[in-house]
């Protein structure tokens, strides 16, 4: 495949339209690459924020049950007062030992729910130290995030700055390649955009390791055509 070069120092101004086009591709990708840097690191400080919140609702989950054993406890009390009221109006054996049964089991209640109260706040205050600790990292982890973040939108800012300023040449340099020329330049940049040129070395493509022929090389040699490989169509120069 060839392309006419009457223009003097095309395939110099291609390299030089090259060069620019693979800063751009540089400066492009870390554009893209750091700001999701950034936001991996958000998505694990947010996964620290939520189990947080899920020590913060087990916390008071643990204190709702132990309250609710606590206000039974209160009630069962009352109940054993009453019985024991009651107790002292017995008129037989038989219904002063219903009472004295009753007051049992509501004793046996007050004591399983005092187990349970005793539990829930045992709960509580492993979840507190475990808390303490979350909080702790995540305050930290929150910190390190934001000097990330404003370091991280200074860096786009200067990319974007140093972006504009490469399509300035971009487009200057592609102003001094014929359009034909940069036609074909356009297509293999498309498919390679931060090598369209390759050098021969050793009679080799340097882009795909492929032999360059002896009738290619001679065209480059003669400076009157743009010479691409064969194989994977780069723009060859010596």
């Amino acid at each position: 495949m060839s392309q006419d070069l009457t223009s003097p120092n095309q395939l110099e101004v291609l390299q030089q339209l090259q060069n620019l086009d693979a800063d751009l591709f540089t400066m492009n990708e870390l554009k893209v690459k750091r700001p999701q840097e950034l936001h991996r690191e958000e998505i694990k400080v947010e996964a620290a924020e939520e189990f947080v919140q899920q020590i913060k609702d087990n916390i008071k989950s643990a204190k709702i049950d132990a309250d609710k054993s606590e206000l039974n406890i209160k009630t069962h009390e009352g109940e054993i007062e009453k019985v024991q009221v009651a107790l002292n109006t017995a008129r037989s054996n038989e219904e002063y030992q219903v009472f004295q049964n009753n007051i049992k089991r509501l004793k046996e209640e007050i004591g399983t729910m005092e187990e349970v109260v005793l539990e829930k706040m045992n709960v509580v205050e492993k979840l507190q130290g475990e808390l303490e600790t979350a909080s702790g990292f995540v305050t930290e982890a929150q910190k390190e995030v934001a000097i990330k973040r404003t370091e991280v939108e200074a860096f786009v800012k200067e990319v974007e700055e140093r972006i504009s300023k490469l399509e300035v040449q971009r487009s200057e340099a592609a102003e001094k390649v014929k359009p034909d020329t940069l036609e074909i330049y356009s297509r293999v940049l498309s498919r390679y955009p931060d090598s369209p040129l390759a050098q021969i070395e050793g009679e080799v493509c340097q882009g795909c390791h492929m032999a360059v022929t002896k009738q290619l090389q001679s065209k480059l040699l003669m400076g009157t055509d743009i010479v691409q490989c064969l194989n994977c169509s780069r723009i060859l120069f010596f």
